[in-house]
């Protein structure tokens, strides 16, 4: 990855870049995109790695688009995008593993919601079946407490998210793209024909702009907004792990903020954690730090345990090791609704703002910068 001043004369000179400001999933996804159509990136990431915020702080799984809500931008793009993500990591030879994913109804009352996801998965072509007793305990050996239903997703799968990311940006940077880390943009402004961006060391002019920076992405786009919703992830302990081999989710609502504490198999194998859980932030610190601080109590265990303890009772919370947060960030469209948003004002024709790029945001990523590179190729 070149570093500002070796390239930057020479593009302001020679060729007006689309900037994509950002380099987590979603920003390099849109970067491979238009790059391998021809157009010619800079993808600008404040922090001095890339992928440094929620694409690299979440459970890593391929969701299939039953849990999200029906017709919603997030299930259309989770079911296209997994599919081409699934065909990406074969090509290119990344580790992923198709676990499978096993969605239960602990209490009686819990059944109608599940059998609606059965029938949402039967609809958008997911693979499905209800699973009896016998066959729930061959799936996942360690889960050996009362339940009242479970449904089997096959398809479900983890990836190694990290590699994946690698791989992508080898691709960006073979197609002439160029990546510039420790660099914020701290406006765009929109100038006659063609955005101008602002950074702490360079104002330029930019053939467009593509704001992929995540939970800060409203900061650039005035008017917007975002909600701020923190998650744990815990990791089981050794032992208690064992058994443990698939993903798991008690019936959740499409409507609620996340999934639900749920547990995640590496995609190596090796270990298993639970979450995320999701608490609304009000007043989101302006520090990378700060926002990512693991805040490990008692208090919070029990409640990752109080979620799954009914199914898998011989967790307790001497069996979790405090393992990372993350920040998903949450917008709303017209309707009010939870759903991805992809924001342009009347008079920023050639900036686009990508908003509320949450879970299934990793899975719908290829999806995502599919939209945003046909909105490009009309420019």
């Amino acid at each position: 990855m070149e570093e500002w001043t070796d390239r930057l004369g020479f593009f302001m000179v020679e060729e007006r870049p689309t900037v994509i400001i950002g380099a987590g999933i979603i920003g390099l996804s849109v970067a491979y995109e238009i790059s391998k159509n021809g157009g010619f990136c800079l993808i600008f990431e404040k922090r001095e790695r890339f992928a440094e915020g929620a694409s690299s702080r979440n459970s890593e799984v391929i969701h299939g688009g039953f849990l999200s809500r029906k017709d919603s931008l997030k299930q259309k793009l989770c079911v296209i995008g997994g599919s081409e993500l699934k065909r990406r990591l074969v090509e290119w030879n990344i580790k992923w593993r198709e676990c499978g994913k096993i969605v239960i109804a602990v209490e009686d009352a819990e059944v109608p919601r599940l059998g609606e996801i059965v029938d949402e998965a039967k609809r958008i072509g997911v693979s499905t079946s209800w699973l009896g007793e016998p066959r729930l305990r061959e799936l996942e050996p360690a889960l050996s407490g009362d339940f009242s239903k479970a449904a089997w997703f096959p398809g479900s799968s983890v990836f190694d998210t990290h590699s994946y990311m690698e791989r992508m940006i080898s691709e960006i940077e073979d197609l002439g793209s160029v990546i510039l880390l420790g660099t914020e943009v701290l406006r765009v402004e929109n100038d006659g024909d063609f955005p101008v961006v602002h950074t702490q060391r360079e104002s330029f002019v930019a053939n467009a702009v593509i704001n992929a920076s995540g939970i800060d992405s409203h900061k650039l786009a005035v008017g917007s907004n975002q909600e701020a919703w923190a998650g744990c992830w815990y990791r089981v302990r050794g032992q208690s792990a064992r058994g443990m081999k698939r993903l798991v989710y008690r019936t959740s609502t499409p409507d609620q903020p996340g999934l639900g504490v749920h547990t995640t198999p590496d995609w190596e194998g090796e270990g298993v954690r639970l979450g995320p859980d999701s608490i609304f932030v009000p007043n989101l610190p302006d520090s990378f730090e700060s926002r990512h601080r693991f805040q490990d109590s008692s208090e919070l265990r029990r409640h990752f345990i109080s979620r799954l303890g009914a199914i898998y009772p011989h967790i307790t919370i001497e069996d979790l090791i405090p393992d990372q947060v993350g920040i998903r960030s949450r917008s709303r469209n017209e309707a009010g609704e939870s759903d991805f948003i992809f924001h342009c004002a009347k008079d920023e024709s050639k900036i686009m703002h990508l908003l509320g790029m949450e879970s299934p945001g990793i899975t719908a990523s290829p999806a995502i910068a599919s939209i945003v590179g046909d909105w490009y190729s009309k420019l």
